[in-house]
């Protein structure tokens, strides 16, 4: 939806795609809880993907798509909270299975620079946009906006929930 109101293309990049679930696929919160209690606790499903892997491939998308980006310009990155949050947690030099920052909310997006080859963290889970959303934002220039913006998506601009 950003896409169309900015009149902007969307990229895909496989490396911004949720983590695997392994044997949790499918089930809910209710059910891993009490099928997998233990693996719950520290978050890691049996045959699922590792923190480690997730933050990797996450964090080496959002280096890619700074480095493809002229100075001063906004890159709006959209995937899943919880792979988003590896991922900055890298950039940023955090341990991603301590979740220093926290849990990105859905619908909600943190903001990240890059200076001197260093990240900061300017912004995290920043609000909701408002329902409906106004005429404004249909006719925003893509020209106003500059940076990165991680955001996680609902339910199925970098930044993560999860």
């Amino acid at each position: 939806m950003l896409a169309r109101l900015a009149g902007l293309p969307v990229n895909l990049d496989k490396d911004l795609r949720e983590r695997n679930g392994g044997a949790w696929e499918g089930l809910t919160d209710t059910e891993i809880r009490q099928f997998y209690p233990d693996e719950h606790q520290v978050w890691s499903p049996p045959g699922g993907e590792p923190i480690a892997a997730v933050t990797d491939r996450t964090a080496d998308a959002f280096e890619r798509i700074a480095d493809s980006m002229s100075a001063g310009s906004l890159a709006v990155v959209v995937s899943h909270g919880a792979a988003i949050s590896f991922g900055m947690t890298r950039l940023l030099g955090l341990s991603a299975t301590e979740r220093v920052i926290g849990s990105l909310g859905n619908c909600s997006w943190s903001v990240l620079g890059r200076r001197g080859g260093r990240w900061r963290l300017l912004e995290h889970n920043v609000g909701k946009l408002p329902e409906p959303v106004p005429d404004a934002l249909a006719t925003a220039s893509s020209s106003a906006v500059t940076g990165l913006v991680a955001g996680a998506a609902g339910d199925a601009a970098a930044g993560g929930g999860g």
